[in-house]
């Protein structure tokens, strides 16, 4: 992990959860770890943050679209990851 993180030039409070989003969940069966001890719980929160982040950049954009059209355009994926980062960043 330290390794890691000289490498990105970043430094991680939460070394627990970091090792838990590394940890994909074949090595945590492999390892008997549980259904806990891998990165999928982390993986439905992301995707959480991320719907909610693209459904508010779509809903502001997009003034006078009915909401059938802004759930199709989420689907589409109508955000490159650009956009979503901006938006994100914007939020902190």
């Amino acid at each position: 992990m330290e390794q890691l993180e000289q490498i990105i030039g970043y430094t991680f409070q939460n070394k627990k959860l970091l090792k838990q989003a590394l940890t994909h969940s074949s090595y945590a069966n492999e390892k008997k770890l549980g259904k806990l001890g891998c990165n999928e719980r982390l993986e439905f929160l992301g995707d959480a943050v991320l719907e909610l982040i693209s459904s508010d950049f779509l809903y502001a954009k997009f003034t006078q679209v009915p909401e059938g059209e802004l759930t199709k355009k989420r689907a589409r994926g109508s955000l490159d990851f650009h956009s979503i980062f901006s938006l994100a960043k914007a939020r902190i």
